[in-house]
């Protein structure tokens, strides 16, 4: 944690916006979940001792291609081999001499891990990329394009005196996705004013 508010620093300005951040004490049981992969390691005991019941700062990053420009950034695991063959990674900066566990910082392997590890540290939220702009566009070209050309064709047609209301009343009527109702459900016999108290 010493080195905590640097490190964030030189990810933001390495391009990458920071979407949430935590500070976590895990415990040994949490340690040996997150990195299960290395389970049965000689190591691994000494790491779950090492890495439990001690502050963390776990970060939701973005940037596109950000695994793999996180791991050019943070540099290889190895404190050693970080300092000779990328003097200016984070881990050969923050990293202490000496094993893994105290490289200073943790990255996902890939895209399918780093969602794993995001819902492990933040589990409410949704890590699944917003729609693509060529599906957008192909939703827009179905499903909008021609209902909203037919609004607008029946306003050159009447020429009400207050298109806008009439263009909004006209798609609330012809909305395609208006769910349908029985009968006896959608009308009130009553007006909005005669329901509310006075």
């Amino acid at each position: 944690m010493k080195y905590n508010n640097e490190i964030v620093q030189k990810i933001k300005e390495n391009g990458f916006g920071i979407i949430r951040k935590r500070q976590v004490i895990l415990s040994p049981e949490e340690v040996s979940e997150f990195y299960k992969e290395h389970y049965g390691k000689p190591w691994f005991p000494q790491f779950v001792i090492k890495m439990s019941n001690k502050p963390m700062l776990a970060l939701c990053i973005s940037k596109c291609n950000a695994v793999d420009d996180f791991k050019t950034l943070i540099g290889p695991p190895k404190v050693s081999d970080a300092r000779k063959l990328y003097p200016l990674s984070l881990r050969a900066i923050y990293g202490l001499k000496g094993d893994k566990s105290t490289n200073a910082i943790h990255g996902s392997k890939t895209l399918a891990k780093a969602e794993e590890e995001l819902h492990f540290f933040f589990a409410r939220m949704i890590t699944k990329p917003i729609r693509a702009e060529s599906l957008n566009l192909n939703f827009l070209k179905e499903q909008v394009n021609s209902v909203i050309l037919e609004g607008l064709s029946e306003v050159c047609r009447i020429k009400p005196e207050d298109p806008v209301i009439w263009f909004a009343n006209w798609l609330l009527e012809n909305n395609p996705k208006k769910p349908k109702m029985p009968p006896e459900i959608s009308h009130c016999p009553y007006t909005l004013d005669e329901l509310l108290p006075n």
